[in-house]
């Protein structure tokens, strides 16, 4: 459990750092997730029959999250 929300908030910072496609298998599920409870938001599309999500941006709610798990002392 622990491991799956440290991916879950690995894969939040990466869009908040301009990560916009997401196309691995193993993302897609947890951004299916992130964007069910509203952190994140995406265009889903499917390309030569491959799942993906394009023009994926945070929330409000994403970004609050992400401030919230920061370590204490770090910026």
């Amino acid at each position: 459990m622990e491991r799956l929300e440290t991916h879950r908030l690995g894969l939040l910072r990466r869009i908040a750092a301009g990560m916009n496609l997401i196309e691995k298998p193993a993302d897609l599920q947890l951004l299916d997730e992130l964007i069910e409870q509203g952190y994140a938001d995406g265009v889903e599309t499917t390309f030569s029959g491959q799942r993906l999500f394009l023009d994926v941006r945070t929330l409000p709610k994403g970004d609050l999250y992400l401030m919230r798990s920061r370590p204490p002392g770090s910026s």
